[in-house]
């Protein structure tokens, strides 16, 4: 199956660990679509076995992750497209475990996911990170059908994905994306052989502010499906939300085999970066909005 990788630079920094990824596309003769934001404009690189080419691309509705997804698939031509971020270390054979797996799959296996783990003598702060986002997908992996996958380090037919068009023309947003393959059918599975390593990020801060404005777009997401008076009942647990987060990272750190130290070296930081994905998903439940203008009018970039 011909393959195309799409990598989101939101910072705009070059592609880290680049000869890696041209190496495992070469072998594996996909794509590689690298898409950067400096916050304004984005931009768009198309690596082939031949060459390097800057691609055309529709300005997109914001400078968030999701939306430099989206630029990445709609310019991407492979029967799979794999998604990941800027930061992420691919292992060996990555690419190859995206994508040789659908031949074994069944057909209706509509996204493979792999595991994502700090990597190693990372600072605390890029620890956290980490295990704050990923917690759920750290090694090993059993392969399986799941309900969720992250798409930081994950693959999905064409097929899949054509189901979901209208969607990611607001950008390649999780939930509401694998909702929608799953409603129609399509297995989103984990393979445990597609394994990446978190790095490093542009910081505390950065990070904070992209709790925000996540957190934010999933409560203005959710809040179209729920009562008023689920609402209510929200807004009076909220103040909870932060340590059930902490307390749901330390079970899984604990299944995976990490001990609570791990855990309690970067608890201070797990619940600044809970607090800010709470306040987030507050605002966007009470003040639902359109995300993408006001993304845009904000300069937001995550």
């Amino acid at each position: 199956m011909k393959a195309t990788v799409v990598i989101a630079s939101p910072d705009g920094s070059p592609i880290r660990h680049r000869d890696d990824f041209l190496h495992q596309a070469n072998a594996c003769d996909a794509d590689v679509i690298a898409v950067y934001t400096d916050g304004r404009k984005a931009r768009a690189e198309l690596f082939t076995t031949r060459n390097v080419r800057e691609l055309p691309i529709t300005q997109p509705a914001a400078m968030l992750t999701p939306y430099l997804w989206q630029v990445g698939i709609e310019n991407s031509s492979g029967d799979v497209v794999v998604l990941t971020l800027n930061g992420l270390v691919p292992q060996p054979g990555w690419i190859a475990a995206l994508v040789d797996s659908y031949a074994t799959a069944e057909a209706k296996v509509g996204a493979l996911g792999g595991s994502i783990a700090p990597a190693a003598g990372v600072s605390l702060v890029d620890r956290a990170i980490a295990l704050s986002r990923y917690s759920a997908f750290l090694p090993p992996l059993e392969r399986t059908e799941v309900h969720d996958i992250a798409a930081d380090n994950a693959s999905y037919r064409r097929e899949a994905i054509a189901c979901c068009a209208d969607l990611i023309g607001d950008g390649f947003w999780e939930p509401p994306i694998h909702e929608r393959m799953r409603a129609n059918g399509w297995k989103l599975m984990t393979e445990p052989a597609a394994q990446m390593t978190h790095e490093s990020t542009n910081g505390f801060a950065s990070f904070i502010r992209q709790r925000l404005k996540h957190g934010r777009r999933f409560g203005n997401d959710r809040r179209k499906g729920v009562t008023t008076g689920w609402v209510l009942k929200y807004l009076i647990l909220s103040p909870l939300v932060p340590l059930v987060l902490a307390l749901r990272t330390l079970s899984r750190m604990r299944a995976k085999g990490r001990g609570p130290g791990e855990w309690l070296s970067v608890l201070p930081l797990l619940l600044c970066f809970n607090v800010a994905w709470t306040l987030g998903e507050v605002l966007g439940t009470i003040a639902p909005h359109d995300a993408a203008a006001s993304q845009k009018n904000n300069g937001m970039v995550s």
